[in-house]
């Protein structure tokens, strides 16, 4: 499943994908891995795939942490 580097965040900073606050929601795993490369040091990682669903959406992304509390987001194109 292709993806792209959306953003990093820290925890519990207010962070927006497909404009839903992604700390305000339960996250759930897909069952899913997702390859991918730190946008600075391109040091590769291996992120869980999550969704979270509000009232209108579905949301589905891959996430993890680069470093203590630095959380980097991956969206599907």
């Amino acid at each position: 499943m292709p993806r792209f580097f959306q953003t990093v965040g820290t925890e519990l900073e207010p962070l927006h994908l497909a404009g839903v606050d992604v700390w305000k929601f339960e996250w759930k795993k897909t069952g899913e891995r997702a390859d991918v490369s730190d946008p600075v040091h391109g040091q590769r990682f291996s992120f869980e795939v999550w969704h979270i669903a509000d009232r209108e959406k579905i949301v589905r992304f891959a996430a993890g942490e680069f470093s203590n509390g630095v959380w980097g987001f991956y969206v599907e194109r």
